[in-house]
């Protein structure tokens, strides 16, 4: 976690509210989500409370981006998941996505990102297709040429792809284990040891495409967490709110998450947001920090999630794009021990 991180939680949290004007009037500061409440930048968590809510908080914009990632029903990762309960091994979860990430419904360029991904040791399990579309064409490349490789057929159009991978290193030899990602003219290779929290977003060529790439790793045995992925949107010049899924390490969607971002009035850069698990029930309040990246059109956040004590559960962190699509962010998070 970023040293910034420290200074936002550290934070008092009292006041006024976040803009939910346009641009030339920045400084009226209400935000009214769809339950009708006023949440604030200024307030303790936000103003979210540790009340229960309707599943997908009755949202019509979450509820639009709850789709859940497809079973890839592949038999040869199945057998390899079961090391996952065989003692102690090393695993990386993956989340990487491509295309126009924000959305773009009047795109008319199709890209082909068909290829491959690799281990050079242990074995490489895929769990989910994200937004494939059989019926163009996208699939799997079944049977796999071996449990280290895994080809796809891909195009992308208005919107994104992606696959939810896991890399199980059962091999104790000396080799420094590598991942390779090809993805039509996009090619990266990453040592076992950059995936351990690899949080990347990668242009690729000049009409808005790019590559997300969130992973996490731990003793697999002992893994708890996931990622969360939606869409993070301006509002106006003062910040915004964002919405989208809160997804377990199989890639189950395990929840919602709804929440503000923006600069509070002394210039801190901070969000606040809650997630319901599938049936609405509290899972936590996120509380934390952001910033751009050079530009004003993407960045990176982090921070922690709440229990109803206003304990720390976990920590959560990831990257965002903006422009003039709907806005993306993909992150993971954790569960503390």
């Amino acid at each position: 976690m970023k040293r910034a991180l420290l200074a936002a939680l550290g934070l008092t949290l009292s006041g006024l509210m976040l803009t939910a004007c346009n641009k030339e009037n920045p400084t009226d500061s209400d935000v009214n989500l769809d339950d009708q409440k006023t949440v604030s930048l200024e307030k303790d968590f936000g103003g979210y409370t540790t009340s229960d809510e309707a599943p997908m908080f009755n949202d019509e914009e979450v509820i639009s981006e709850s789709v859940e990632d497809v079973n890839a029903n592949d038999s040869m990762s199945a057998d390899d998941l079961r090391l996952l309960n065989a003692g102690s091994v090393k695993a990386y979860a993956l989340r990487v996505t491509w295309g126009l990430l924000e959305g773009d419904s009047t795109a008319t360029e199709v890209v082909d990102w068909s290829g491959n991904v690799a281990v050079n040791k242990g074995v490489l399990a895929v769990l989910r297709t994200i937004n494939f579309e059989p019926n163009k064409g996208d699939r799997l490349t079944f049977p796999r040429a071996s449990r280290q490789e895994l080809s796809f057929t891909s195009h992308t159009k208005p919107y994104l792809d992606g696959l939810l991978l896991m890399i199980i290193n059962k091999d104790t030899s000396n080799i420094e284990g590598e991942f390779t990602l090809n993805l039509g003219s996009y090619s990266r290779t990453f040592r076992f040891g950059e995936l351990d929290s690899a949080n990347i977003v990668e242009s690729v060529g000049a009409n808005g495409h790019a590559v997300s790439i969130v992973s996490r790793s731990k003793e697999a045995r002992e893994i708890e967490g996931g990622f969360l992925a939606g869409r993070w949107v301006r509002k106006n010049e003062q910040g915004g709110e964002f919405f989208g899924r809160w997804i377990n390490n199989e890639g189950t969607n395990a929840g919602s998450v709804r929440g503000i971002w923006g600069a509070r009035r002394n210039g801190e850069h901070v969000f606040f947001g809650k997630y319901i698990n599938s049936n609405g029930q509290f899972g936590g309040l996120l509380r934390g920090t952001w910033a751009f990246n050079g530009g004003r059109n993407g960045g990176w956040f982090e921070g922690k999630w709440f229990n109803r004590q206003q304990q720390e559960e976990g920590v959560l962190e990831g990257h965002f794009l903006l422009g003039e699509r709907r806005g993306f962010f993909q992150g993971r998070w954790e569960k503390l021990n």
